[in-house]
C-alpha cells in the first residue's frame, strides 16, 4: 500500500525570511542547522507559547527563537550542567576555554581529567573545549563514563565571549532539566509548543554511541507516538524531526508531514556525504 503524506498547509507567513536570534554554542551530532529555516517558518506565530524541547542537544531552534518561557531537557546530564553554568557565568566560562591552547597535547590532557574533580567553571570550559575540538561534535562515553571521542582534524573555534554571553541571555528564560523525554509531558497545555528531535534510529542502523547507552531508539517510538496523541488531545502544538524511514510511518501518517532533503556526513571526510530525506511532522 502506498503511504500518503499530507503536506503541511501553506501560509503567507512562510514566505517571510526569519532571522535567528542567535546560534548554538556547541557542535552536535544530528544538529538541525540545515533544517532551521524550515523550522522557523513552521513555528512562526507561536512565539508567545511556552517552548519545550526534550532532546535539546545543541539547541539550534531554541537559540534561534529565544523563547521567554521554555523547558529544555536531555538525557545527557553533562550537557545540561554545562547550560546551567553558561547561563550564570558565560564570560568566565568563555575566558577559561579561550585560554586553553588548541593542541593535541592539551586536548587529550583535558579529556583525561575527571569532570567530577573540577570546579563548575572549569568543568563547563572543558566541556566546551572538547566539544568544539572533537571529531564531528560527537559526545560519547566509555563504560566507565569517561568521554572518549578523539580530536578532530577540521574543527570549529571556541565561540567569542560575546556570542556565549548572548546564548546565556536565551538560557535565562529556560528551565533546564535532565532526563527522559517523557518527563516533559506534564508541561502540556494549549499554550505550549513542543519540538522533538530525537536521535534517529531504524532497522539496520549501526549504533556508534553518539548519544549514550540509554539514548532514544526504535523501541521508544511507540512511547513518543502515545505522547504526541496526548499533546494533540490537549491542544498543545508540536513539531517532530526524524529521518524518513519505515519506522516513522505510523506517526507520519497521523499528522501533517513535510519531506526535506538534507545532506548528512556518513564518514570522516566531508566528501563522503549523501542526501537523505528527513521529515518534519506537525499537528498544525
Amino acid at each position: 500500500m502506498t503511504n500518503i503524506v499530507r503536506p503541511m498547509k501553506p501560509s503567507p507567513l512562510q514566505q517571510v525570511k526569519i532571522r535567528p536570534w542567535t546560534g548554538p554554542i556547541l557542535r552536535w551530532a544530528g544538529s538541525k542547522r540545515q533544517l532551521l529555516p524550515q523550522l522557523l517558518k513552521q513555528v512562526r506565530g507561536l512565539e508567545g507559547h511556552r517552548y519545550v524541547e526534550p532532546f535539546v542537544g545543541s539547541g539550534s531552534l531554541f537559540f534561534a527563537l529565544k523563547p521567554e518561557r521554555a523547558v529544555i531537557s536531555d538525557l545527557n546530564s553533562e550537557l545540561m550542567r554545562f547550560y546551567r553554568t553558561v547561563r550564570k557565568h558565560p564570560r568566565k566560562v568563555a575566558r577559561i576555554a579561550h585560554a586553553y591552547p588548541v593542541t593535541i597535547q592539551k586536548y587529550y590532557a583535558l579529556r583525561e581529567l575527571s569532570p567530577d574533580k573540577l570546579g563548575k567553571l572549569e568543568r563547563a570550559a572543558r566541556f566546551l573545549y572538547l566539544n568544539r575540538n572533537c571529531f564531528n561534535g560527537i559526545y560519547r562515553e566509555n563504560r566507565n563514563g569517561q568521554f572518549n571521542v578523539p580530536m578532530g582534524k577540521r574543527t570549529g573555534s571556541i565561540p567569542s565571549e560575546a556570542f556565549i554571553y548572548r546564548a546565556s541571555i536565551a538560557l535565562r528564560g529556560a528551565q533546564i532539566l535532565d532526563g527522559d523525554f517523557g518527563l516533559t509531558e506534564k508541561y502540556c497545555s494549549s499554550s505550549t509548543l513542543f519540538y522533538f528531535d530525537p536521535p534517529y534510529d531504524y532497522t539496520g542502523r549501526r549504533n556508534r554511541g553518539e548519544y549514550g547507552p540509554k539514548s532514544f531508539g526504535i523501541k521508544d517510538l511507540e512511547r513518543l507516538a502515545n505522547m504526541l496523541e496526548k499533546l494533540d488531545a490537549n491542544n498543545a502544538k508540536f513539531v517532530v524531526s526524524y529521518i524518513n524511514v519505515d519506522e516513522i510511518v505510523p506517526i507520519k501518517k497521523r499528522w501533517n508531514c513535510l519531506e526535506i532533503p538534507v545532506k548528512r556526513q556518513i564518514a570522516s571526510f566531508s566528501k563522503h556525504r549523501k542526501t537523505i530525506k528527513e521529515v518534519m511532522i506537525a499537528n498544525f
